[in-house]
């Protein structure tokens, strides 16, 4: 069983990462597990998140919050780095977004996610997340899928990379990702070419098979036996 001076301090932490509640006008009591309240609020939604904040404490069996007072409809506004700061611990507390890598920046109020999630769910996840801190205005959602980021590196790799192979017109070629496997498709103006297409391709880190599709303009197209290399 917590104590009653466990419980305080973990309610004071929850209120300390509410960014629009001023901790130093609330006067916190407990007494085996009942949480009493004592202070001022500067609009109605203080209150819901302070509520909210409290009940989430293990140990809290009850709260009481007659002797609050709400002296207005605004709240208290804290700088950038404050609302920073309780979104990433807010998002850090998640379990399901521990693996995502996920920055946060903040202007006038609006939360700008970016960086790469695991999942579809997860990148509304962590928005759905921060939309509900009181202070925050909005939330700009640039997460991106992990693998489709990834993809989309090795692709450029692969476009540069045929860039520096001689010969090679990169704007005939089209190059899909799915997976581990890199598709060519397009034209080129001899097998060698084609072959090189390949070769590039193949040096990029991450490309595990290939399927070469590329056409050979002339006559000797139908002799060149490409089809699928494993790394």
């Amino acid at each position: 069983m917590r104590s009653d001076l466990e419980i305080k301090q973990d309610v004071l932490d929850e209120l300390i990462w509410q960014p629009n509640i001023d901790v130093s006008k609330i006067y916190i009591t407990v007494n085996n597990g009942v949480v009493n309240l004592n202070g001022i609020l500067e609009g109605h939604n203080e209150r819901f998140a302070l509520e909210t904040a409290v009940m989430s404490v293990d140990g809290v069996k009850e709260l009481y919050e007659e002797n609050i007072k709400v002296i207005g409809n605004g709240g208290v506004k804290k700088p950038s780095d404050t609302i920073k700061n309780a979104v990433v611990h807010t998002l850090r507390s998640n379990p399901d977004l521990l693996e995502d890598d996920i920055k946060v920046t903040v202007k006038y109020g609006w939360v700008y996610l970016s960086g790469t999630v695991q999942s579809t769910h997860n990148r509304w996840l962590a928005k759905n997340t921060v939309e509900k801190l009181v202070s925050v205005n909005g939330v700009i959602n640039n997460l991106e899928l992990k693998h489709q980021k990834e993809a989309m590196d090795v692709k450029d790799k692969i476009k540069k990379s045929l860039e520096l192979t001689a010969e090679i017109v990169v704007k005939n070629i089209s190059v899909f990702i799915n997976g581990n496997t890199v598709t060519l498709k397009g034209t080129v103006n001899s097998i060698r070419e084609k072959r090189k297409a390949e070769m590039a391709t193949f040096i990029v880190p991450g490309v595990i098979k290939i399927k070469n599709k590329l056409k050979v303009k002339g006559p000797f197209q139908e002799y060149a036996p490409f089809g699928f290399i494993y790394r």
